[in-house]
């Protein structure tokens, strides 16, 4: 799915949001404008990745708004983050990825939605077959 939305022209960000519409409460419509501004790496700024942002989102919609969380929640994104700079080079920045064309941004789109799905299937939170 993912894949096939970023052909559509929606950013990466959107792509791994939008993956997980199911997980997150949150409507199509709703994540795509969400997500709009963070594309290649915020804005166009080549910052943080755009697919480690959408993952992040992701996330933060399906741990809920309590400041009590706040703590989980950045330590699961330091995981997820870690989990995603271990597959490439050690890199997160978007002009940083894109500089080392190793993996395109289809390829950069998979890998965040693939740690973020395997992550949610060892914390059962997910079921391992589900689609995303």
């Amino acid at each position: 799915m993912a894949s096939l939305l970023h052909g559509r022209g929606y950013n990466c960000a959107q792509c791994v949001l939008l993956s997980f519409d199911d997980c997150t409460g949150l409507d199509s419509a709703a994540a795509s404008r969400l997500a709009m501004g963070l594309g290649a790496g915020v804005g166009a700024q080549g910052e943080m990745c755009g697919s480690l942002l959408g993952m992040t989102l992701a996330l933060g919609m399906m741990r809920g708004d309590d400041p009590k969380n706040k703590p989980q929640v950045n330590a699961e994104v330091r995981e997820l983050t870690k989990r995603f700079r271990n597959r490439n080079k050690d890199l997160y920045l978007c002009r940083e990825l894109r500089a080392a064309k190793f993996k395109s941004c289809d390829d950069l789109v998979a890998d965040a939605v693939e740690i973020l799905h395997n992550y949610l299937v060892e914390r059962n939170e997910l079921q391992p077959d589900s689609e995303n």
